[in-house]
């Protein structure tokens, strides 16, 4: 963000000392429009109020895309969901960057659909997608599709954090499409 904000200053700089020069305002202004159009390109759109959750979300959402893989959110995470900021972001991360990998290794069309919601005092959290793999469900350990060894430090941070909060985790693929569905309890251990 601060190597944007530095070459959009440069950049703006540039444009305004074009603009003041009568031989080449026309290339100011069209370097302002440029400006303007990958200015509005990189604000993160709305997804739910949770900033740390909305900004993954958005950072997610883009390299998905970037890869062929069309991504769905269905979001409703407040500003303080009573959960510590980093499980928040470890959970998703984790959660996305599994299906990310899971979805581009998949034939077919390729897309991933992330759900959160915040109901009793829980938060639920589930996010599928297509994937390459036999049908199973399981809260233990996965079936793994990784050649190298060293993997499945993803899911084993997601059951811990799950366990810290109380809650329940659920792995599963049905019909070529994962699943990885949790809830955790609100306010629960935020801080142990």
């Amino acid at each position: 963000m601060m190597k944007y904000r530095h070459d959009f200053k440069n950049a703006l700089a540039t444009a305004y000392a074009l603009c003041d020069n009568m031989a080449t305002a026309n290339e100011g202004k069209n370097m302002l429009d440029e400006l303007s159009r990958k200015n509005d390109e990189n604000k993160p759109p709305f997804f739910c109020a949770n900033p740390i959750a909305n900004t993954i979300l958005w950072d997610k959402s883009k390299i998905a895309t970037e890869k062929g893989i069309r991504f769905e959110v269905d979001a409703s995470l407040s500003e303080n969901a009573g959960v510590d900021g980093v499980d928040i972001c470890c959970l998703i991360v984790n959660m996305l960057d599994n299906a990310i990998r899971g979805a581009e290794n998949a034939d077919g069309e390729k897309e991933i659909k992330v759900k959160i919601k915040e109901e009793n005092e829980r938060i639920y959290l589930s996010v599928s997608n297509s994937a390459d793999m036999p049908d199973f469900e399981t809260s233990d350990k996965l079936p793994s599709t990784k050649k190298q060894k060293n993997h499945g430090y993803g899911t084993e941070i997601i059951k811990s954090i799950v366990q810290k909060y109380d809650g329940e985790v659920l792995f599963g693929c049905k019909q070529k499409v994962f699943n990885c569905a949790l809830s955790i309890s609100k306010n629960a251990n935020a801080c142990g």
